[in-house]
């Protein structure tokens, strides 16, 4: 069965904070197959890897707020490509 909740987690408030240490939000994020593998590759070139995280406000049904997170790889704008006119036998303006 295909988990619907990969690359994605939540942040919620740390209720058992006992110094200004302690972080103010705790949570999970369970990670794809896919995206490990994107990270490893990032490492056998020997880059740093980096993820983009996006997140949303939200409450639990108790009424709690939460940070829901979405985990991917950085986007990377592709080259655009380029389109050459095409080659006339004769100039039309001529």
């Amino acid at each position: 069965m295909e988990n619907k909740f990969l690359d994605s987690g939540a942040l919620f408030l740390n209720d058992r904070k006992q110094n200004e240490k302690a972080p103010d939000w705790k949570g999970d994020v369970e990670f794809s197959t896919d995206l490990v593998m994107h990270l490893y590759g990032e490492c056998q070139k020997g880059n740093s890897p980096k993820v983009s995280l996006a997140g949303w406000n939200r409450k639990t049904k108790a009424g709690k707020p939460f940070v829901s997170i979405k985990v991917s790889a950085p986007f990377t704008p592709k080259e655009p490509a380029i389109v050459s006119a095409p080659k006339t036998a004769k100039n039309p303006w001529e």
